[in-house]
């Protein structure tokens, strides 16, 4: 309806192991659109999607086991896949235009390791929870903003690696120790042909 997939109402109930494929003529999943689908275990997205926003609750409770974000997406809504308790990847790669990554998007979900890219601002809690989280990587040139406690109840070996302390100072006290925030050397090698 309007280029937003509204999922499913009214109690009904996926088939087990369910795969959503998202057709390239959405732009949005709509808020609770597929919320705790238990069935749902995975979703991809058609090679032309055009999907930017991943509405509120839109994926979380359900079974899907890895993400990985299309290049068009710019939103992910506040508790998107909160309580996604098999969800151990994502990979925002291709999605080097994204901006937000909402409130408890994360929160609760198995995952252990994740990228995050230039611009996406982390919205309060964004991972809190992800007791499995264990590597934190930051894009290089950062711009975005850190909510509270993005990081909180996380494993407690759990690092974040940045390329600078001024994206060092953006992550300090969201949760996790500023000893295990870990700024890393950048080196470039060149190589003659």
């Amino acid at each position: 309806e309007n280029r937003v997939l509204l999922g499913y109402r009214d109690g009904y109930t996926l088939p087990e192991n369910a795969t959503l494929v998202v057709p390239p003529e959405v732009d949005t999943i709509a808020d609770g659109a597929f919320m705790n689908q238990k069935n749902l275990s995975a979703v991809s997205f058609d090679k032309n999607a055009t999907v930017s926003v991943i509405g509120k609750n839109a994926f979380a409770g359900t079974s899907i086991t890895s993400f990985c974000a299309p290049d068009t997406l710019t939103t992910i809504g506040e508790g998107a896949f909160e309580q996604n308790v098999k969800l151990a990847a994502v990979d925002f790669s291709a999605a080097q235009g994204l901006k937000t990554i909402g409130r408890r998007a994360f929160a609760g979900t198995a995952l252990v390791q994740v990228s995050i890219p230039r611009g996406a601002s982390l919205g309060d809690e964004a991972f809190s929870g992800c007791s499995s989280l264990i590597s934190v990587r930051v894009a290089a040139d950062y711009t975005g903003t850190v909510g509270k406690d993005v990081f909180k109840n996380v494993a407690s070996s759990a690092k974040i690696y940045v390329l600078s302390e001024a994206v060092k100072a953006k992550f300090a006290g969201k949760g996790i120790n500023n000893a295990n925030i870990v700024v890393e050397e950048c080196v470039v090698r060149v190589s003659r042909d």
